[in-house]
């Protein structure tokens, strides 16, 4: 297995809560041998002096057009206000979200990254996203889960075999 991370550059999402496309508003397209997008870290930078009494809270988006990807949404790790101004004090905790998405080995699909401030700030908070991306295909966890009841299924006839022929040579 390898994979690749790709880094959505973190944009300003202004001082408003409208839905903004980060990354400077190009799209991030997927490396070509890529067959499985794993997960994505969305994160929040700061741009500065942040105003006392306001926190931060950002949502993540992440779409396609290219790709059969149900629209993701992510609520970014936010960030506590404080009672004095805070001055490039974000260093946020990270969370990975997994997405476990089949991708089409030789395209370009293409990934639109979006962020969305929850509350109006005075100082415009910045976000960007990591996508992490692997060339081992996505685990299908229906698959596995009727694999592994199969398994046990298996193991129990077998020991209910072993206990019936056990019992008829003790009866026999």
């Amino acid at each position: 297995m390898s994979g690749a991370w790709d880094i959505a550059t973190a944009s300003s999402l202004g001082t408003g809560v409208a839905k903004t496309t980060i990354n400077g508003g190009a799209n991030l397209t997927k490396p070509t041998q890529a067959v499985n997008l794993v997960e994505t870290v969305p994160y929040t930078v700061s741009s500065g002096a942040y105003t006392a009494g306001e926190s931060i809270a950002l949502t993540a988006y992440l779409d396609s057009f290219s790709v059969d990807l149900l629209p993701k949404r992510m609520i970014v790790p936010p960030v506590q206000a404080g009672l004095g101004t805070l001055i490039n004090i974000v260093a946020p905790i990270l969370e990975a979200y997994e997405c476990n998405t089949g991708l089409q080995e030789g395209a370009t699909s293409q990934f639109i990254v979006s962020g969305q401030a929850q509350v109006a700030n005075t100082v415009a908070p910045l976000m960007g996203m990591a996508l992490h991306y692997s060339t081992t295909p996505p685990i299908d966890q229906n698959t596995s889960t009727i694999n592994l009841m199969m398994k046990v299924a298996l193991q129990l006839q077998q020991q209910m075999q072993e206990t019936i022929s056990q019992s008829m040579t003790v009866c026999g």
